[in-house]
C-alpha cells in the first residue's frame, strides 16, 4: 500500500471502527487540549472517549500535511496497546501526553477482580482471586 493521504484516511476510519466497535469502545484517557475560546486560549482536561474524541478531529486529520497524517497515525495506533504511556496528539491541538488511562485503586466495592497469568502458548493458565489475597 503506497503512503498517500486517502490511504491515511482509510487507516483512520479502520482504528476509529476498532475504538467504536469492539473491546476499545469503553476506552477512555485523559485529554487536554487548547482551544481558542472567546480569543483566550484556554486549556480544558476532560475525561473522554477515544472514539469520540477521534471523531471530533476527523476533518482536522484530513488537512494535515501527509507526513503529520502519519505522525498522528502511529500515536493513535500507540492506543492500542497495553502500555499506558500516552500519545503526542499535539498536531490537533491537544496534549503531548493524551489518552493516558487512570485505574481507581479501590476495589472494595468489586465483586470480585481476577488476575490470570497465562503462559505465551496459552497453554497454562493460573487464576488469582486478588480479593481473597
Amino acid at each position: 500500500m503506497k503512503i498517500a493521504k486517502e490511504n491515511n484516511q482509510k487507516v483512520y476510519n479502520y482504528i476509529l471502527e476498532k475504538f467504536e466497535n469492539s473491546i476499545y469502545t469503553s476506552k477512555r484517557g485523559n485529554i487536554t487540549f487548547k482551544k481558542n475560546v472567546y480569543k483566550a486560549n484556554v486549556k480544558i482536561k476532560l475525561q473522554n472517549n477515544i472514539s469520540l474524541l477521534l471523531r471530533n478531529y476527523e476533518e482536522d486529520f484530513i488537512n494535515l500535511k501527509l507526513e503529520e497524517q502519519v505522525k498522528i497515525l502511529v500515536e493513535i495506533l500507540k492506543l492500542l496497546q497495553a502500555k499506558n504511556e500516552g500519545v503526542d496528539l499535539s498536531l490537533f491541538s491537544l496534549a503531548k501526553k493524551a489518552g493516558i488511562t487512570k485505574f481507581n485503586k479501590n476495589i472494595n466495592d468489586i465483586e470480585e477482580i481476577i488476575l490470570i497469568n497465562q503462559s505465551i502458548s496459552g497453554l497454562f493458565e493460573t487464576q488469582v482471586n486478588l480479593k481473597e489475597v
